[in-house]
């Protein structure tokens, strides 16, 4: 789970995992939760076969989960051999869907290691997409207790606490997202995101603002900064000025952006 180089946050109102942004909305009804990606969680240095291999390594869903249940089941693993398996393979199955065995094998990894911040991580995002936001909150308390600069915790647990409309916990963690990645487009859109949920809509324009000046390709920052200057929120409207955001959104091959767009210059008959 990296968040580095944008590659983190996903809000979606399924609150599916996969790569950053989200999907933006002019009036954005909940907040949404934020949930990293497939990623290596470190081998343990054991794993030279084929079937190692891939169950360490990254790659489909399907053959991380094969893989590692073949080497789970040859009863050969040492604990310490285990615990990467059934860590990646729950990583696997919560991107498959298959959430109930996700989350049995990541309480075998705490069992094992009861300090593996990747099993914390992976179980809370888990507990997320089920919609159990103390679950997910709790898990990564426990990863900010260990660490209490990581990243991926404070943007999960802030996304949770804005689910629950505890719009200022979430700005406290989104606040410690944007001070540990201060070059992060995304960490600059999810707070802004929160800001517009409590109504601040200055502060919501500026980080906006800043999202699209790191990442002008940001097709997800440019269509909400449109919107602030479509209706007026934290900013004085400008019709021509949303309309040029939301052309080079569009541009990008962005849906909501081509659609905000054709209802702004309905074609004429």
């Amino acid at each position: 789970m990296n968040f580095r180089g944008d590659t983190v946050l996903h809000p979606t109102d399924d609150m599916l995992s996969g790569p950053y942004p989200a999907r933006p909305r002019a009036l954005l009804a909940k907040a949404t939760m934020i949930v990293a990606g497939l990623t290596v969680f470190g081998g343990a240095g054991w794993g030279q076969s084929n079937e190692a291999q891939r169950c360490l390594s990254p790659g489909p869903s399907d053959a991380v989960i094969t893989a590692c249940t073949r080497l789970i089941d040859s009863g050969q693993l040492k604990p310490a051999e285990a615990g990467p398996a059934y860590l990646h393979r729950s990583a696997a199955e919560r991107n498959q869907g298959q959430f109930d065995a996700a989350l049995r094998d990541a309480d075998v990894v705490l069992r094992l290691d009861p300090k593996s911040l990747d099993a914390y991580m992976v179980r809370g995002t888990i507990y997320g997409i089920k919609k159990d936001l103390d679950a997910a909150i709790g898990d990564f308390d426990v990863v900010l207790r260990l660490e209490p600069d990581h990243i991926e915790a404070h943007a999960n647990r802030g996304a949770a606490y804005a689910q629950k409309h505890d719009i200022e916990a979430a700005l406290r963690d989104f606040d410690a997202v944007v001070r540990l990645e201060p070059r992060s487009s995304a960490a600059y859109y999810q707070r802004g995101m929160a800001y517009r949920l409590a109504g601040r809509h200055d502060s919501a324009f500026q980080d906006f603002t800043t999202a699209v000046r790191l990442a002008p390709e940001n097709a997800f920052a440019l269509t909400d900064l449109a919107t602030c200057y479509l209706d007026g929120l934290g900013v004085e409207k400008d019709r021509k000025k949303g309309a040029e955001l939301l052309d080079k959104a569009a541009q990008k091959g962005f849906a909501p952006a081509k659609e905000m767009l054709a209802r702004l210059n309905p074609a004429r008959p």
